[in-house]
């Protein structure tokens, strides 16, 4: 399976690409991330990596995967959240810790907890508030997140 990611910095009326505008509702920026992630290749990851899991994914989402019922989903919903806020900043996870996007997961809803530099990053950008949703597509899963 290919995956292709998709990053959008923002859906304003902007003229130049990436370029964020300010949301005359809030005063702040919209910025919008999606990642699709493929749930085999995702939920490896603890087993192939298990010196090193502590590293990507928080101690609430380990736990939260290991009691879900479908716990190779959970961890792919996570991943594929870090890296869809990364995108919704416009930056990637350069600088960022993995563990920096917290992701909690619900059926159909996604919440988004940041902190650390993700947060300042966030800040800078007087991105405020998030959210987010998910859902699965045959092996893989998408996850959209907003920011304002």
């Amino acid at each position: 399976m290919t995956v292709k990611t998709v990053g959008i910095r923002h859906a304003g009326t902007s003229k130049n690409a990436g370029t964020p505008t300010s949301d005359s509702a809030t005063g702040g920026q919209l910025c919008v991330g999606i990642d699709v992630a493929e749930i085999k290749r995702i939920a490896a990851l603890p087993e192939r990596y298990p010196d090193q899991i502590g590293s990507i994914f928080t101690d609430r989402e380990l736990a939260q995967a290991r009691s879900a019922p479908h716990p190779d989903e959970t961890y792919a919903v996570c991943f594929a959240a870090k890296e869809a806020v990364g995108k919704a900043l416009g930056t990637g996870l350069a600088g960022i810790d993995w563990t920096d996007i917290e992701a909690y997961v619900r059926p159909g809803h996604l919440e988004v907890i940041l902190s650390g530099r993700a947060q300042q990053r966030a800040a800078a950008d007087n991105i405020r508030a998030w959210v987010g949703s998910w859902c699965r597509i045959g092996h893989a899963v998408l996850v959209c997140v907003v920011g304002n």
